[in-house]
């Protein structure tokens, strides 16, 4: 797609100048070598914080701290400085909720303990006692192959179903078991898990695994060892054969919950530069540290098990924290070079947003944002650099990244979907390496064991090429809001795309249109039969022939409403209906 020149930069005196400049800057810069980048530091990060004892690095957890804390250990060992005096910047957020006074339980009888024997759900109705006699709901499900609630009044009642989705056949989270509860008259719902392994007892505090819009409806968890109180048999003989029914059994609860606000923070270690002329410009390199905990944010599993977030975004981090490395030995950067490891990103990037609002007067120094995020699925050597058009000088500055191995694919704009987008809103310019989505993006399933961590080697060296030829620059970059994808109208700053697909696109952007290379299971894509091999020809009558393509139709389009598709698929072009999502706060 031919693409206009930035304005002020057009064919001419000045673009020949730059670029002059830019092949001279190149060919002073030498390329690290592999013995530069270790694949046993990586891996030995990797371990560290993308397994079980992090528990998903969900912000505000003990997990992530724990991450973090392993951060600033290895930065410190590099001889890293803090940033104006720490290595942790500190800001406000709410995430969740946490268990207010007021909460008490009575089964026939005998008073629960809370956070032992139970815990009140997210968007429970606050303060309201509720008192009635049990009925069992099996799974709480109602689609085509069940309904667990035929013949079964629950008017008045207070319905017990299991929590979370089975591992296998059709889903049904929480929110959607309160909803048919409560359309059924139900007054509170209860309950009892989890349903697969490797989920907690009782469930996080969270939207995503409380009663969603359920309104007026009270609802707890409770431990599964009540399973044979309440069912007559043993937790796992029921959820063999789970069978609908009365039970002699009745319950009086009130739940009363409180937004968790807390203080999260955010990892920062500096290089000082070694110029003296330009050691107070900076370029920052950063990544979030953060993921989804146990499905508590954003997950597209629903499952209620650690996501490990290998790809999303422990890749990231351990390539910054070997990046930091590299220099930290060679001490080659003229400027200062501020690693960044970020919280909040899953909720709306936050920390980064935190730390670029809390640090303006740095903003204007700095010389280059670059942001590594989902780096560690190097798939036939594609990986996408976004941002390219956010300075006229950075599409020349690319050439740095090449490495045998990579194939590398420049997008001109910068998503509002990762961190680089908290830098280029505000007139920095920005690159933002990924080597794309997969199916087990946001799901218990990305883990250490899919990532291609020699090709996480290779990306590592190439991002470690394009810093050392932006910092061999003698001016600083300019900014070009051409290469910015412009805020949400409806946010006001997140991001241009408030809708959720779940195409997984071909970068390469080798004609016609844009090839489909799979889709998100579950996703309104999935569900609107689009397959691998589709190529998207059309996207509400809009002609798609790249990834830039389709970010600008999805800006443009909105949750729950229809979109016509073309698609070639076999040499002939169909029409295909997509109603897109709205987006989950991911990254």
């Amino acid at each position: 797609m031919h693409r206009e020149h930035p304005q002020g930069f057009g064919p001419g005196k000045t673009d020949v100048m730059l670029r002059q400049a830019v092949l001279i800057t190149l060919a002073l810069v030498s390329a690290p070598s592999v013995s530069d980048v270790s694949q046993r530091h990586i891996e030995r990060t990797l371990d560290a914080i993308a397994t079980e004892p992090m528990h998903g690095r969900m912000t505000l957890s003990k997990g992530l701290g724990d991450a973090q804390a392993f951060i600033e250990r290895e930065v410190r060992s590099m001889g890293l400085q803090p940033y104006r005096g720490s290595y942790r910047h500190t800001y406000e957020l709410t995430a969740g909720y946490k268990i207010g006074p007021g909460n008490e339980v009575n089964l026939n009888g005998q008073t629960l303990k809370i956070e032992s024997d139970f815990v009140p759900l997210a968007n429970s109705a606050q303060d309201k006692k509720v008192t009635g006699e049990l009925v069992w709901a099996g799974l709480g499900m109602v689609n085509d192959s069940r309904n667990d609630y035929a013949n079964l009044d629950v008017k008045g009642k207070i319905v017990v179903v299991f929590r979370g989705t089975p591992a296998e056949g059709p889903r049904s989270g929480n929110a959607q078991k309160a909803r048919l509860a409560l359309d059924r008259g139900a007054i509170g719902i209860v309950f009892l898990g989890p349903q697969i392994g490797g989920a907690l007892e009782l469930p996080k505090l969270v939207s995503g695994q409380g009663l969603g819009r359920a309104s007026g409806l009270v609802g707890i968890a409770i431990h599964q060892k009540f399973a044979r109180a309440l069912l007559g048999k043993s937790y796992a003989d029921e959820l063999k054969d789970p069978k609908p029914r009365v039970l002699p059994a009745t319950l009086s609860m009130t739940t009363h919950t409180e937004p968790n606000r807390g203080k999260a923070t955010n990892v920062i270690a500096v290089l000082p530069g070694t110029d003296p002329k330009l050691q107070y410009e900076s370029i920052i390199v950063g990544a979030h540290l953060d993921h989804l905990g146990y499905a508590e944010t954003g997950s597209l599993s629903g499952m209620e098990q650690i996501h490990f977030g290998a790809d999303d975004n422990a890749s990231g981090s351990a390539g910054i924290l070997e990046i930091a490395r590299y220099f930290a030995t060679h001490r080659t950067n003229r400027r200062t070079l501020i690693f960044q490891w970020y919280s909040g990103e899953e909720l709306g990037l936050l920390g980064s947003e935190a730390w670029a609002k809390d640090n303006v007067k740095a903003l204007s120094r700095t010389h280059l944002m670059v942001n590594l995020d989902m780096i560690g699925r190097l798939r036939n050597g594609e990986l996408t650099v976004f941002g390219a058009d956010t300075s006229p000088s950075l599409r020349g500055l690319l050439s740095a990244m090449e490495r045998p191995g990579i194939k590398l694919i420049p997008v001109g704009q910068s998503p509002g979907n990762s961190d680089q987008y908290s830098f280029s809103r505000r007139g920095v310019p920005v690159l933002f390496a990924n080597t794309g989505l997969h199916q087990e993006y946001h799901t218990h399933k990305d883990t250490i064991a899919t990532l291609n961590i020699p090709g996480m080697v290779t990306v590592c060296e190439s991002v470690i090429g394009v810093i050392k030829a932006a910092d061999a620059l003698n001016e600083q970059l300019k900014f070009s809001p051409t290469g910015n994808v412009q805020p949400n109208q409806r946010s006001g700053e997140r991001t241009g795309r408030r809708v959720r697909t779940g195409f997984i696109p071909d970068m390469s952007g080798s004609g016609p249109g844009l090839l489909i290379t799979g889709t998100i299971n579950g996703s309104p894509a999935a569900l609107a039969g689009i397959k691998a091999g589709d190529r998207l020809l059309k996207f509400d009558g809009k002609p798609v022939n790249d990834v830039e393509d389709l970010q600008a139709v999805l800006s443009t389009a909105k949750p729950g409403v229809p979109v016509k598709l073309v698609i070639l698929r076999d040499g002939a072009e169909i029409e295909v209906t997509i109603t897109p999502t709205e987006a989950p706060n991911a990254g």
